[in-house]
């Protein structure tokens, strides 16, 4: 019988070469469908429609093995076949790990199988006139899938392309050129189809918002392609691909790069990424001492099996099973040298704190003794290094906290194993440093650290302005009346400005960080669309918004995010001006009294 089908299917084909080039793969093969379109499935689809019969194949496992033929008899085989192509076992695994399965019913699959196989099998004069109407709208929704060069399907994907090029330039995803020529070979069949039918099944399947439905509602039914390009759902269900690429390509979250708090971490987190990798190793070390004092020899052992074996118990005990790939980094001379690096640099930090704390105590001692002979200003400039000191002290206790923490940061990323050691610390780093809760607290440590190093310099402009004005008002023969009312309210403007402007980039980089944050918790939140209870909105929209708000900081964190280091370099700039100013005034008061003095000799 088989060899019979085979060689009518031939016969056919060589008289019509062309009769299935209509359609996209697997619905071209001449062979499958004569298989197919046989007078028993007329009867059993058709006809004399047997749900038992087709519930019990469309339900079952066997349409998801690629050799189903050894486990269905010949005469359902073509029917299982259809099953198959029409990718029935993605939707079966929709109802077994969908959180959505309760919402769906089988009357659209049902349906759409039966008027597929009119079509395919030109059998539409079997269907009952009352059905036509169903019959051209399901029959179109198939064409869409599967028919070659067609118009509702490029109507689609045409849509879909100037969308997900839209979105992928407000997300800074690279290479949009070569994703949208990857969205033209899927839609013209060459690959991977865009359009798939459980798309389909999930979008008029649900009890809330079934095809009939749509139907109803929709206004350019007439035309199936432009009412599924705009339909809020459908085109919902087509953003997978897009929601993949901006979570894995996009450049946004490079802008925590632009903050200063990955520099002044590193470090912490090199020394905490190698003890655990020193634990690791230390570990490994006492396993095989244990194994090889244990073990007793076995002959019929290999060296390949024993060193397998011990590999196996070594990763078992000694890999945490919550970072397992720590165990497979290389380069350990590397890792213990950052570390080592990293414990210098902290000593170094650590003789500056005890310099500077030092220089604090003396301050106020030699203030509390002299403060009645010393003017406002004075007092004001050493009260002034003195608070700043005060909060590099706090800032230094916050930045040293984590140092006497055991936990580590961040896991390492399989994806970074092979990269340099450097990289792989600043991935540890990234993904604990930005973490909502842990963000907060060393952001209040880079404030206060922005604040004293900027604090100095305030007080540093701050008296060499008065005294600015002392040489310049003695230049020009006027009296120098400063009262101590209006040096106390310049000292305090400046404190109170400082301070308002540090809190108001601290706010950037919460902001930044938050916008990111909820650009990819919506990523990652999958289909929540589906739910009935749930309004449609657009996905596409959704995501270009907060890719809009957080793109602001991508194009200028440089000055966002850097506000801080920004007011150093400014201060800085401006406290060398005032200063090479006041010199230059100096040295002409002195030319001026040089030249006095010896005019009088």
């Amino acid at each position: 019988m088989s060899r019979l089908v085979w060689l009518v299917s031939v016969l056919v084909a060589a008289v019509h070469p062309h009769g299935f080039n209509q359609w996209l793969p697997p619905f071209n093969e001449s062979a499958r469908i004569y298989e197919l379109c046989t007078n028993e499935m007329d009867d059993v689809i058709l006809l004399r429609p047997d749900p038992s019969r087709v519930k019990f194949y469309m339900e079952k496992y066997v349409l998801c093995y690629p050799d189903f033929a050894k486990f269905v008899p010949k005469k359902d085989q073509g029917l299982v076949w259809l099953m198959r192509s029409l990718r029935f076992c993605e939707v079966n695994q929709i109802f077994a790990y969908s959180r959505y399965a309760h919402t769906y019913h089988r009357d659209f699959q049902t349906l759409f199988l039966k008027y597929a196989y009119a079509l395919i099998c030109d059998k539409g004069r079997l269907v009952p006139k009352e059905e036509h109407f169903n019959m051209y709208l399901y029959s179109s929704l198939f064409k869409a899938l599967y028919e070659r060069d067609n118009t509702d399907r490029m109507l689609i994907c045409q849509r879909v392309s100037d969308v997900y090029s839209d979105l992928y330039s407000r997300c800074y995803v690279p290479h949009v050129e070569k994703r949208q020529r990857k969205i033209s070979e899927r839609c013209s069949g060459q690959s991977t189809p865009l359009l798939k039918f459980p798309s389909l099944f999930q979008r008029f399947s649900r009890y809330c918002d079934d095809f009939n439905q749509f139907i109803n509602n929709s206004v350019a039914i007439s035309n199936m392609g432009l009412a599924l390009s705009e339909d809020i759902l459908f085109m919902n269900l087509l953003s997978s691909s897009m929601v993949s690429n901006i979570h894995s390509d996009s450049e946004l979250p490079s802008l925590v790069l632009k903050t200063r708090l990955l520099l002044q971490h590193f470090s912490l987190a090199a020394i905490k990424l190698w003890k655990q990798i020193d634990q690791v190793k230390k570990c490994r070390q006492a396993v095989i001492h244990e194994i090889e004092r244990n073990e007793t020899l076995n002959a019929n052992e290999t060296e390949e099996a024993r060193a397998d074996r011990v590999s196996a118990h070594v990763s078992h005990s000694c890999c945490p099973h919550s970072n397992t790939h720590i165990c497979d980094l290389n380069n350990d001379r590397k890792y213990r040298s950052l570390a080592n690096r990293a414990w210098r640099s902290f000593y170094i930090e650590l003789c500056l704190l005890v310099l500077v704390m030092f220089n604090t105590v003396l301050l106020a001692i030699l203030l509390l003794k002299t403060k009645r002979s010393l003017s406002t200003a004075t007092v004001l400039f050493v009260f002034n290094i003195m608070f700043s000191n005060l909060l590099f002290f706090c800032s230094f206790l916050f930045f040293m906290r984590d140092l006497f923490d055991d936990r580590p940061y961040g896991n390492v990323n399989e994806d970074y194993m092979e990269k340099s050691p450097e990289l792989v610390v600043a991935e540890t780093l990234q993904t604990h440093l930005f973490a909502s809760d842990e963000f907060r607290k060393h952001l209040i440590q880079e404030t206060l650290y922005s604040l004293a190093q900027n604090g100095s310099l305030t007080g540093l402009i701050h008296l060499l302005v008065l005294v600015l004005v002392v040489i310049n008002r003695s230049m020009s023969g006027k009296s120098i009346h400063l009262s101590r009312m209006s040096v106390i309210s310049v000292f305090a403007c400046v404190w109170v400005f400082l301070i308002m402007s540090h809190l108001l980039f601290s706010m950037l980089q919460i902001s930044a960080i938050q916008n990111l944050d909820e650009l990819f918790s919506t990523l990652s939140r999958g289909k929540t669309y589906l739910q009935c209870e749930v309004t449609p909105s657009s996905n596409y929209a959704e995501i270009a918004s907060q890719c809009d708000r957080t793109a602001v900081f991508h194009a200028f964190g440089a000055y966002l995010l850097r506000g801080h280091t920004l007011f150093t370099l400014l201060f800085l700039a401006a406290s060398i001006t005032i200063f090479t100013i006041t010199v230059a005034y100096h040295c002409r008061i002195r030319r001026q009294h040089d030249f006095i003095h010896s005019g009088l000799r």
